[in-house]
């Protein structure tokens, strides 16, 4: 192993590099192993010797010129974008902002990158387009495309010594004013390079049954259907979990109106209402007033909606896979605590509907509190951070098919 080899494991300890036949395989850079990369033996890596590579960055950290390197795109040379500079004051310092052409560094990763796994959140590192630029190789109108643009990076420069490593802040705040001031900018993409604390398995219908050979559909509300079609499309796990919350909320309304009016409906069609107008009168009184009292709250509303639509068998799945999850208290970074489903697995399997009313509690909670970004009653929060992120999931899975169960059924 060459010494440029030696030096780019020594900056980034988490590198990984391969000898194979007659060249090197260099993997795990920004700690992502959908990419690799092919350097033949002998060949000189001196280019990344001054490299850093933050796992939550599409980019590089040329830490001895002090500058962070975005892989952005080849784009045209009339782009007016590449001539867009500006300085950011932030925290007492000048970091000096601009796009221009991609160094030698992004350059030697493009021509030598490897395919390993399928697409993942960082897009490769956005280097595909690069490698495609450089290579020059591929169909005439792939080259017929490139011909024309040149690659583009976007740089920050200025001194980094303060962040020890962690530019997310700085790069926050950068994509808010970017934002600001011109709402198509492009901005900075930047990863959860945090790692799960523990394993949340995804349940799944088909996981102990086949898939069935034949789907036997309805006509499901359309405003729902458009729901589903952007809860399912966000990244976002809160949103998604609010998103799916929001089907469950257009349902027990709709689902209440139509109870109480098929109800009124009954009493005003009987055929001796004109002879009895006293005793039907107070029929409809009665009706309307244990209407009211029993969903006197939207929390009410939402207990009476997921007790006639669901079945605890209908999220049976979603609670076993996960019951060590469901078996302790959450604590959320931000104070928030969302007690317990069960006290221990053996609890777990003896599951009846009284569980739903401890389920639909803590779900409620959950999405009053990202709404609202805190607990009305305790004064706590849910933290937009990685971690509970990963917390969540087991409750968005369960809330996810809540909403399904309850739109299969919903006219």
């Amino acid at each position: 192993m060459n010494n440029g080899l030696k030096k780019i494991i020594e900056n980034n300890p988490t590198v990984k590099i391969e000898k194979v036949k007659d060249f090197h395989i260099i993997k795990n850079l920004w700690e992502d192993d959908s990419i690799g990369f092919k350097i033949d033996t002998g060949k000189r890596t001196t280019v990344l010797m001054k490299i850093k590579f933050p796992p939550e960055i599409i980019g590089l950290h040329h830490f001895e010129d002090d500058k962070l390197e975005f892989i952005f795109s080849p784009r045209l040379k009339t782009d007016p974008i590449i001539k867009k500079k500006f300085t950011f004051n932030y925290q007492g310092e000048s970091y000096k902002c601009h796009f221009d052409t991609c160094s030698k560094s992004i350059e030697f990763l493009a021509k030598n990158l490897r395919i390993l796994k399928p697409d993942t959140d960082s897009e490769h590192r956005n280097l595909r387009d690069f490698r495609s630029y450089f290579d020059n190789k591929g169909p005439a109108y792939i080259q017929q495309y490139n011909k024309d643009r040149v690659p583009i990076s976007f740089f920050v420069e200025g001194n980094f010594k303060k962040f020890k490593g962690q530019f997310t802040p700085l790069l926050k705040t950068l994509n808010f004013y970017m934002s600001y001031f011109e709402r198509s900018h492009p901005k900075i993409v930047l990863l959860n390079n945090e790692k799960e604390t523990e394993e949340i398995k995804r349940p799944c219908i088909s996981k102990e049954k086949s898939f069935p050979k034949t789907i036997n559909a309805k006509k499901i509300n359309e405003t729902i259907l458009d729901i589903f079609e952007v809860a399912n499309s966000t990244r976002d796990l809160r949103l998604r979990f609010i998103f799916y919350f929001q089907i469950i909320e257009y349902c027990t309304y709709y689902f209440l109106e139509t109870d109480v009016s098929n109800k009124l409906e009954k009493i005003l069609s009987q055929p001796d209402i004109a002879d009895n107008t006293s005793e039907y009168s107070k029929r409809v009184q009665d009706l309307l007033k244990n209407h009211f009292y029993k969903n006197k709250s939207d929390s009410n509303k939402l207990e009476s909606s997921i007790s006639f639509f669901i079945d605890i068998n209908d999220i049976k799945d979603e609670l076993l896979t996960n019951t060590d999850f469901f078996c302790k208290d959450l604590k959320f970074d931000g104070g928030l605590t969302v007690k317990k489903i069960f006290d221990n697995k053996e609890q777990a399997k003896h599951i009846n509907n009284s569980t739903l009313k401890s389920v639909k509690e803590n779900i409620e909670k959950i999405r009053n509190t990202v709404v609202h970004l805190r607990h009305s009653r305790e004064n706590k929060v849910i933290l937009p951070t990685p971690k509970n992120n990963e917390l969540i999931k087991p409750y968005l899975y369960l809330v996810r098919r809540i909403s399904e169960k309850i739109a299969l059924q919903f006219e």
